[in-house]
């Protein structure tokens, strides 16, 4: 082996820095990576009983009025549920590469560490308590809220932590890229293509799901 294919195997088999970021699953997955997983899980479920929506798997928001607890703590348990079984069915039906339904809803699991990290910055200490104002002001003056926004204190560290919350959303991107490339197998254009499609179908279905949830069981009334 030559010195440069020893240090592409170094590499591939040893990733550091950012690659380690957006793929940690060579060294956390099974069943220790479901422990973490389920630790990540759990903070969003704790996040959401402060009052956070995470209403999809790709969406977190500062609800405009209060929404029982019961239901914000279910939400994010249902989008990773989601996303673990349609990448499980996706992987089993495209991949002949042997796999493990546990790395699934272990990496999935952990591949929402940015939307816990989300959730913290809209915590009402944080940004939690500029987003009610808000919500306050686009209801009492919907017409006005260009204007009413301007006026809002503590809009520059609203938009600061808009740019922050992008990028996290990015981040969570490439985890759950990589959490679905480890998990079945798949590689080049095809794991691309399979990401993207199953990404938005998962959108989709917890889009559907919470929302006949919420019709079904709060009194017969959509949320």
């Amino acid at each position: 082996m030559s010195s440069d294919q020893l240090q592409n195997y170094v590499r591939e088999e040893d990733p550091r820095g950012l690659s380690l970021l957006v793929d940690p699953f060579r060294f956390i997955n099974g069943a220790p990576g479901l422990v973490a997983g389920l630790g990540v899980v759990a903070l969003t479920v704790a996040i959401g009983l402060t009052g956070v929506s995470y209403d999809g798997v790709i969406d977190l928001h500062v609800p405009p009025t209060p929404l029982p607890g019961w239901f914000l703590a279910a939400m994010p348990v249902l989008d990773w549920l989601l996303v673990a079984i349609l990448f499980c069915v996706a992987g089993r039906l495209l991949s002949r590469s042997r796999q493990r339904v546990l790395d699934y809803f272990a990496m999935t699991a952990l591949g929402r560490a940015p939307l816990a990290v989300a959730g913290v910055l809209l915590l009402p200490p944080l940004l939690g308590k500029i987003l009610a104002q808000v919500n306050e002001r686009i209801m009492a003056n919907p017409a006005a809220i260009g204007q009413s926004l301007m006026n809002l204190p503590g809009l520059p560290w609203l938009i600061f932590g808009g740019m922050v919350i992008v990028l996290l959303m990015i981040w969570l991107g490439f985890l759950n890229y990589y959490a679905l490339k480890e998990a079945s197998g798949l590689k080049g254009p095809i794991a691309v293509v399979t990401f993207f499609v199953v990404a938005l179908l998962a959108e989709l279905f917890s889009k559907v799901a919470i929302y006949a949830l919420g019709t079904l069981v709060i009194h017969g009334t959509p949320l």
